[in-house]
């Protein structure tokens, strides 16, 4: 599987036949650009086949003729009636348009919302906009009013109105906005340099270098696709967003599915990756204080303090190496991913989720201010981009009870796990508390202490071996906690009770309501709330790192 980064475009129709060139050129030079700094990714360029900028950036693409740049052609309304708003000459070209990308398999959307014709167009726009990482805008830089037209969707773009507006509070960036200037036909030219850049201010037209959050977000799918490159799809266990997958059927349903299926292997592969160092720095730190106890009260030897330093230099140098903690926190990250793509799959096939994006995931998801924040919505967006269409809402109720059955199982079996590990923890503490005080108190009993004092266990007193055992059962109870610290046991726990309680209300809800009631706000609040907890994991795992040091 290949993550793509996706391009949405709209323009002019009516752009200078003087500029046809350098808009082409500009527009392969930017694409081209992305493909060399990131070979490893597919570039998908949205455009709505109408006659102008759209036609221009498809031919250029058709030219390029590059397997790691497609272009998916989204059309407002169906290709029959479509063809209703062109000449006799711009039909033809739209037919040949249709037979190329036929012929070169890209994929062409219909967009079928009932709508008036400025309305048809404006809804083109709305999808370009929810699916794009970045918007390339062919425009004259003029405000012209008009529903769905060229200066529209640059401004809903840049004003990016539709996202949560509390990421604003955390540093949230716009959707990127790259501006190729033109001139059109019969219209004033433009009285300034024609330099392509990206829109840093609309209301005075400036433009500017590439933001620096879509620089990370090219480099973390990159970062994604070398990930999923280290396994073999074809072999490896890959699960599905629910167990009654067959009763979904859609483009949708399978390419989310599938990316789902990948992510959830990202997530688990590191979850195994990341106990493997959880045990091991279980051990270390258990090595390390015991062979400081060894040299402390039996043996103080040189060689011993040697290993006691060689360990420690051993513990730093293979963190170093292995970055645990960047293991921890893609397992987080791909978790956050899996389920939010879980959330989409469920939201998508109840009819939350509408044939232009509106609702989706990835239009609210609140990452609070994240260096991953577009990364994350990059790969919720694309995972859908070719579907276009949504699962009808007569079966609402079936899939949002499916979601949140299996959703309830989960987290009930979850806490019943972590409450039973956590109270075995609890008890191994508190039993390394209690036996150390109980034997020191045995052992001062007079009589066992002067019997302790002649037994020799290789040359060192019983009483000083007592102390040593004391002094390290303490040791034993503290890597469980650490163990259980790391492993973050408590807070699993607390957010499995939490989400059980939830969820069993929400299917309370549900079940009270008429068959044909509307569930998108039951739908929409559950999405939110679910994606919370892994929101908040990927934060609280950046806070708790892992060190040898915690035990020394």
């Amino acid at each position: 599987m290949k993550l793509e980064f996706v391009i949405g475009v709209t323009g002019h129709r009516d752009i200078s036949v003087d500029d046809n060139t350098y808009v082409k050129e500009s527009f392969k030079n930017y694409i081209l650009n992305i493909n060399k700094s990131h070979p490893n990714i597919i570039i998908r360029v949205l455009t709505g086949l109408a006659v102008g900028a759209d036609r221009l950036v498809a031919a250029e693409i058709l030219e390029l003729n590059n397997p790691h740049i497609l272009c998916t052609g989204v059309l407002p309304l169906k290709a029959s009636e479509y063809l209703n708003d062109f000449d006799e000459g711009e039909k033809k070209e739209f037919q040949e348009l249709l037979r190329l990308f036929k012929e070169r398999s890209f994929e062409i959307v219909e967009l079928t919302e009932n709508s008036s014709r400025p309305e048809c167009y404006q809804n083109l726009g709305t999808y370009i906009l929810n699916k794009s990482d970045v918007l390339v805008s062919i425009w004259d830089m003029n405000k012209v009013e008009g529903l769905g037209g060229t200066y529209d969707i640059t401004r809903l773009a840049y004003d990016n109105n539709s996202y949560t507006k509390a990421n604003d509070f955390y540093g949230y960036e716009k959707k990127p906005v790259y501006v190729i200037p033109c001139n059109r036909e019969n219209k004033n030219s433009l009285k300034f340099e024609r330099q392509p850049g990206y829109l840093i201010n609309i209301e005075d037209k400036c433009l500017g270098k590439e933001p620096n959050s879509l620089i990370f977000t090219l480099s973390q799918l990159s970062s994604f696709q070398d990930e999923i490159s280290n396994y073999d799809l074809k072999t490896a266990q890959i699960y599905a967003p629910t167990e009654q997958l067959d009763s979904y059927i859609s483009s949708d349903a399978d390419r989310l599915s599938k990316y789902f299926g990948v992510f959830d292997l990202l997530a688990n592969q590191s979850q195994k990756k990341v106990n493997f160092f959880h045990i091991s720095l279980a051990y270390l730190t258990f090595f390390i204080a015991c062979t400081f106890l060894v040299y402390a009260k039996l043996f103080p030897e040189k060689f011993i303090l040697g290993l006691y330093l060689g360990l420690f230099v051993f513990g730093f140098t293979s963190f170093k190496l292995l970055t645990p903690n960047k293991r921890k926190e893609d397992y987080a990250l791909f978790r956050l991913i899996s389920e939010s793509l879980r959330l989409e799959f469920f939201m998508i096939q109840s009819g939350v989720v509408d044939s232009l994006g509106n609702k989706s995931i990835s239009t609210f998801l609140n990452t609070r201010g994240s260096k991953f924040d577009q990364a994350i919505k990059s790969v919720l967006r694309q995972a859908s981009t070719l579907g276009g269409t949504s699962k009808s809402k007569e079966n609402a109720k079936e899939a949002l009870l499916d979601w949140f059955l299996n959703q309830h199982s989960y987290y009930k079996k979850s806490y019943s796990r972590l409450h039973n590990k956590h109270h075995k923890i609890e008890k191994l503490v508190k039993a390394s508390i209690y036996l150390p005080i109980i034997l020191l108190s045995i052992v001062l009993f007079p009589s066992i202490y002067y019997s302790l004092k002649s037994i020799f266990i290789l040359g060192v007193s019983g009483k000083v071996w007592a102390v040593f055992i004391s002094a390290l059962i303490p040791v034993i109870g503290l890597v469980f906690e650490q163990l259980a610290l790391n492993s973050s046991i408590k807070e699993h726990m607390q957010f499995s009770f939490q989400k059980v309680i939830f969820l069993e209300n929400v299917i309370k809800k549900i079940n009270s309501l008429p068959d044909d009631s509307s569930y998108d706000e039951i739908a929409m609040i559950a999405s939110q709330e679910l994606s919370e907890e892994h929101n908040l994991w990927l934060n609280i795992t950046n806070m708790k790192t892992l060190t040898t040091a915690h035990g020394g």
